[in-house]
């Protein structure tokens, strides 16, 4: 029997710390909450993990043709309302 290739999507939870230096918890947190990816990652760990979709890797959207013809569409085919024109 020829086995089939699956698209097993996850999702993750993910608990990160960051080091942050602040004169007190409450600018530590404004700090955080401005721009966390601008501080060092120092420890970081996946917590929970779940299955949300398994799907026949010939089944995925970006395996189908192109019904309408999409792909060749520009923005010079949109009318001012960002509508599609006709393509007759």
């Amino acid at each position: 029997m020829t086995k089939k290739v699956y698209h097993v999507k996850c999702s993750e939870t993910v608990e990160f710390t960051v080091s942050i230096e602040a004169e007190s918890e409450e600018e530590a947190r404004e700090l955080a909450l401005e721009d966390i990816n601008s501080h060092e990652v120092i420890a970081e760990s996946t917590t929970d993990w779940d299955i949300d979709e398994i799907i026949l890797e010939q089944e995925e959207w970006y395996n189908q043709p192109d019904p309408v013809g999409l792909e060749s569409v520009t923005d010079a085919d949109y009318n001012s309302e960002g509508e599609l024109k006709d393509q007759a």
